[in-house]
């Protein structure tokens, strides 16, 4: 291949076109999809020189490549919101798996869909998750003004979810790590399988992932979320009371002894417990009550002495 001065053997073969790190990256999946293990390797293991060579010698498949591409490329601007976190990248993953398949109501038996999530099977696990869902985008079979709008829509949606996070200030805050791991273990009781496709850095982002979902109703996810903090709070409630040297117990207790505690506790200016406390002490002390009222039971009629 004569190469022109200054030029990679891909910039001469493609003059028209802007041979950059993106399109290095859909070039070779695109050849991995069409032609799998060509020579027994992967296009991403081709030297740039040596994807030119096999592109000159199958120059029909250069006509396609170089049609497709513009054609169907969205501009580098449409992917300047995308930031590459976790966070994001996961949403990202998630969106894009339920357009591909919200259409499919009743999928064929024994067809089995594409999973968005397992990108890593299209292109290396090295590659950057930014990189990775602009690449989805990329290789998408699909009306180009179409993906725009889909883009556009989820690009809208991610600045909702942020503009109504009511979650990641509470799990970020304070004991962080120790929410985090209750809250999956909440989200697990009531969505068992939803972690198994998350890969993230962070218990934090893990969660995070969950409420951003698109796949959970957000009145669910509401109703979990105040689960959550609930058991937190009793669990620093029953923390509080080790500390205290104290402890927590549950007893049934009918709607009018309730009523004659509250009463009691208005009329004292106490809390029920410091009620209870003060009788049991005092009872416990002096046998006023107690004493007699089981003597009457034990022998019915016997005058006291």
């Amino acid at each position: 291949m004569s190469l022109k001065h200054g030029r990679s053997p891909l910039e001469s073969l493609f003059p028209g076109l802007d041979c950059n790190h993106r399109f290095k990256l859909w070039l070779r999946s695109r050849i991995d999809i069409q032609n799998p293990l060509k020579y027994g390797r992967s296009a991403y293991d081709w030297t740039d020189e040596r994807i030119a060579a096999w592109l000159e010698d199958h120059s029909w498949m250069k006509v396609r490549v170089e049609d497709s591409w513009q054609a169907n490329a969205l501009e580098s601007h449409c992917f300047e919101w995308l930031d590459g976190s976790d966070r994001q990248s996961c949403f990202m993953l998630n969106e894009i798996a339920y357009e591909k398949t919200k259409g499919d109501k009743n999928p064929i038996a024994g067809i089995v869909r594409r999973d968005e999530k397992n990108i890593d099977r299209i292109c290396p696990r090295y590659i950057a998750l930014r990189d990775k869902i602009i690449l989805i985008f990329d290789l998408w079979r699909t009306d180009k003004d179409c993906k725009h709008d889909i883009l556009l829509d989820m690009k809208s949606r991610w600045s909702l979810i942020l503009e109504q996070d009511y979650y990641s200030a509470w799990l970020s805050g304070d004991s962080s790590n120790e929410k985090c791991f209750l809250a999956k273990d909440k989200i697990e009781q009531e969505c068992p399988y939803f972690f198994k496709g998350i890969s993230v850095d962070s218990e934090l982002e893990a969660v995070q992932c969950f409420f951003d979902s698109p796949n959970f109703n957000h009145d669910h996810k509401k109703l979990i979320f105040t689960t959550i903090k609930r058991s937190w709070s009793q669990k620093k409630h029953r923390a509080g009371l080790v500390d205290r040297n104290l402890r927590q117990y549950n007893f049934v207790l009918s709607d009018e002894t309730i009523g004659h505690l509250d009463a009691l506790a208005k009329k004292c200016d106490m809390k029920r417990t410091e009620v209870l406390e003060r009788l049991l002490r005092l009872e416990s002390q002096n046998s006023l009550h107690l004493d007699p009222w089981v003597e009457r039971r034990k022998y019915p009629g016997r005058k006291l002495s």
